[in-house]
């Protein structure tokens, strides 16, 4: 019995070739769509779970407001780890892992690059994250100072081979070359983890003196729990922490316990963080490497449902409305002893077996589009697509829900068909209006309105962004690492000012876009005696200048002035939170002694528009360290420059590698994940709205073919090609209406709540609305009569002799 309904399936798809063919490829783009979407979500939820302990690691997180300082990071003090084993008996292990603050160049003998993953740990992380050691002995390595780890990967970058056991690399540290012993070998970890490291080596390398105070961060602690253990009861019972350690460090530096912290609308909390949470909910700046976003997986899988929602809807569309062809031959079966159950049967064969062969089409889109999504977001979905089995069965689930979910209405309301009712010719179905179609229609048009306007909106705040004044101007601005690590700074500096395609250089030790260390300050005066949380940073006399950013009182450093010495330059965000009247003269307290303010820079954004301008302070750069120039070139002079850096780069390093990169592409990757989510989605509304009017396509099609005779009449009453367009396309249109009325809604509150994630946000306008609707009914409008006109080119005559 299945074999015969499959042949008889089959031959019904094989007799309607165009509208097998409108339901086979609006099935299968949905399909691929859906398959594509869901491999991204199965990927984003996998991070950190190849670890076997995953579920009984916790990551400790610190979320602090002082005054206009807010900020939720994953570090706390590196003394925490200890005191959460002593004081936490499911706590069987812990791990901190302290991270370099900025790139520096690490050389083996004959080769050099620049590192960013280069951590000082416990040797406890072996045993928390699972690390398979290939060669050497781990613990051993990462309990004795100036001995490290390195990754396999990392190791045939350096040395061409994983032999490479007591072997030295020596990392750039202030000007000077610090020798470590390579005593261990580790497996790469998968790119599905939340960090990966290069070098490991022992946390007494860096921290010589123990820290004592609990009031501090800068260490990812991570925990390992009993396996008895009960996570949720660990999660309630650390945020009591900060009323054990971290009240008497408040007491002894701001002279105020937690309820008064909390009366001034302040804060200081600690929270854990699952680690398989990690990388989609934290939303930490300061993360070891950039993560994911929750909200964009749902919004992709909400995507993949309503992608293949639309396909879906139209397969019933042309199924009802193919209904009166197919009446007769469900009244014959009927006569002739076919039961309904037989005939649902028949009906849902057709639509599975449609399903399976769009499900065969959407592999082979999936082989084409995994590349373009794998470049768009950074991922290796290949990976996941080839290397896991049991994803078959999830895309043969999907396409058996598809052709059950497309195919159930239609094989039940075909088959209820009275066989006395359709052999009289009684039955009209698939005639005149439906307002089943129409309603299908219409939501699917919902589908297609708000994914178009959410697309808008993405690519409106994506240009808000780019187009936002920054507070310093990151056109034509070329950013070199490392300059640390060159002999005379100063006269590589003064190479690039002798050239007439340079505009400005500065040294500085901290760029827009990269991390700022932390810094207090006091008043001297008045009765508030409570401290300011600032971040800090240092660059030399031109830095104001090269950067483009205006002073908004006062004056920038200068050679000219030696009290500069003593002196502060703050930002705007600074002096609004110590509510300072009159800033330039006013003197403040640091622990470097006594500061003067000369002058308030004008607000520049130095992190990502997720965040709102914090203080800023600027250190005279006498005797601080400066890792990076500016230069800023005359524009149209990239290439020009460029090519004279190399060649002043030459003069001076040696084996130190050459790292650069531009101002607005720093910047720029700020906000990658979200202007990649943006193309991403761009690519999906396109293939709805193709989907939807494929549908439109078929339907309008035979719904003109049904109504041949009507138009022939009417035409030979002399009607217009203008009145017959009007007559096909009414009904349409009104429920186009309605769908932009109700889409249009739902779209501003999804996206709406999108934009609170950043700081910084543009509005959503009222013609982002007007433009979505207006384009999605001239697409379908221009579909629909298309059929139409063709319609109305038909001779009359013909017309009348059809049926």
């Amino acid at each position: 019995m299945i074999w015969n309904n499959l042949k008889i399936a089959f031959r019904n798809l094989w007799r309607n070739k165009i509208y097998s063919f409108i339901n086979l490829f609006g099935l299968a783009i949905g399909l691929a769509g859906c398959i594509v979407l869901s491999l991204y979500v199965i990927d984003e939820y996998s991070y950190d779970k190849h670890n076997k302990n995953h579920s009984r690691i916790y990551r400790m997180n610190t979320s602090i407001k002082m005054n206009e300082f807010e900020l939720t990071h994953p570090t706390s003090s590196p003394v925490l780890a200890a005191t959460l084993i002593e004081d936490f008996p499911e706590v069987i292990d812990a791990c901190r892992i302290v991270e370099l603050f900025e790139p520096t160049v690490i050389k083996s003998e004959e080769k050099g690059f620049t590192e960013k993953n280069f951590y000082w740990t416990d040797p406890s992380i072996i045993k928390i994250f699972d690390l398979q050691i290939l060669k050497g002995n781990g613990e051993q390595t990462l309990a004795n100072p100036y001995q490290a780890i390195i990754s396999e990967k990392t190791a045939l970058k350096y040395f061409g081979t994983i032999d490479v056991i007591g072997k030295q690399v020596k990392m750039e540290d202030f000007g000077k070359d610090q020798a470590y012993t390579i005593s261990a070998v580790a497996k790469d970890l998968p790119y599905n983890s939340h960090f990966h490291f290069h070098f490991l080596t022992s946390f007494k390398t860096s921290f010589k003196n123990e820290v004592t105070s609990h009031y501090n961060d800068g260490a990812y602690t991570y925990v390992l729990l009993d396996k008895k253990a009960n996570g949720e009861a660990f999660m309630k019972k650390v945020p009591g922490l900060v009323k054990k350690y971290i009240e008497p460090a408040l007491k002894s530096i701001r002279n105020m316990s937690l309820k008064e912290l909390e009366s001034n609308g302040d804060y200081y909390r600690m929270f854990a963080m699952p680690l398989a949470d990690i990388h989609l909910h934290s939303t930490s700046i300061y993360e070891l490497e950039k993560n994911g976003d929750v909200n964009n997986v749902y919004i992709f899988l909400f995507s993949s449902i309503l992608i293949l929602l639309i396909a879906c809807i139209n397969f019933t569309n042309l199924s009802t409305a193919k209904s009166a062809q197919r009446a007769k031959e469900i009244g014959v079966r009927k006569s002739l002893g076919s039961t309904r159950k037989r005939l649902i049967l028949q009906f849902l064969s057709e639509s599975i077996l449609l399903s399976f062969v769009a499900l065969l089409v959407a592999l082979l889109l999936v082989e084409l589009m995994i590349p373009v999504i794998n470049s768009l977001l950074d991922k290796q979905l290949g990976k996941l697509y080839y290397s896991t089995p049991e994803l078959i069965l999830l895309f043969l689930g999907i396409a058996m829900f598809t052709g059950l979910f497309a195919g159930s209405y239609s094989a039940f309301y075909l088959s209820k068909f009275d066989p006395a009712k359709v052999l009289k010719g009684e039955l009209k179905s698939g005639k005149g209006k439906s307002p089943l179609r129409q309603s299908l229609v219409s939501f699917q048009f919902c589908i297609t309105i708000f994914l178009f306007v959410s697309t808008l909106i993405a690519y409106q705040q994506m240009d808000f962004i780019k187009q936002k004044d920054l507070g310093f101007d990151k056109e034509d601005l070329l950013i070199v690492r490392n300059v640390q690590s060159l002999s005379a700074k100063e006269a590589f500096k003064e190479a690039f000012l002798k050239n007439s395609n340079v505009v400005d250089a500065s040294l500085t030790n901290n760029i827009p876009g990269g991390f700022y260390d932390g810094f207090s300050m006091w008043k001297t005066t008045g009765d508030d005696q409570n401290p300011y949380s600032t971040r800090y940073t240092t660059a030399d006399f031109d830095f104001a200048k090269t950067m483009g950013m205006k002073m908004t009182v006062g004056r920038y450093f200068s050679k000219d002035h030696s009290s500069d010495k003593d002196g502060l330059v703050v930002n705007e965000a600074l002096v609004k939170d110590m509510n300072l009247s009159n800033p330039v003269g006013t003197v403040v307290k640091t622990h470097m002694g006594n500061k003067t303010i000369i002058g308030v820079v004008k607000d520049f954004h130095y992190v990502s528009l997720h965040m709102k301008i914090g203080p800023l302070v600027f250190l005279h750069p006498e005797g601080l360290p400066q890792s990076y120039l500016a230069i800023k070139y005359r524009k149209g002079q990239k290439k020009e420059v460029l090519n004279l850096l190399k060649y002043n780069w030459s003069q001076q390093a040696s084996v130190s590698p050459l790292d650069y990169f531009f101002m607005g592409d720093q910047f720029a990757s700020l906000h990658k994940n979200e202007n990649n989510t943006m193309q991403l989605f761009s690519i999906f509304s396109i293939l709805s709205i193709l989907i939807t009017c494929l549908g439109l396509l078929g339907l309008s099609s035979f719904t003109t073919e049904q109504r041949t005779k009507e138009i022939g009449i009417r035409k030979v009453l002399g009607a217009s090609d203008f009145s017959i367009l009007h007559m096909l396309n009414k009904d349409i249109l009104k429920w186009m209406l309605f769908a932009i009325v109700i889409a249009s809604p739902i779209a501003w509150y999804i996206m709406h709540n999108w934009l609170e994630a950043f700081a910084y946000r543009t509005t959503i306008e009222w013609y982002i609305f007007i433009i979505s609707g207006t384009t999605a009914m001239i697409l379908a409008m221009a579909t629909i009569s298309w059929q139409a006109w063709l319609a109305t080119r038909k001779d009359p005559v013909e017309a009348l002799r059809y049926e």
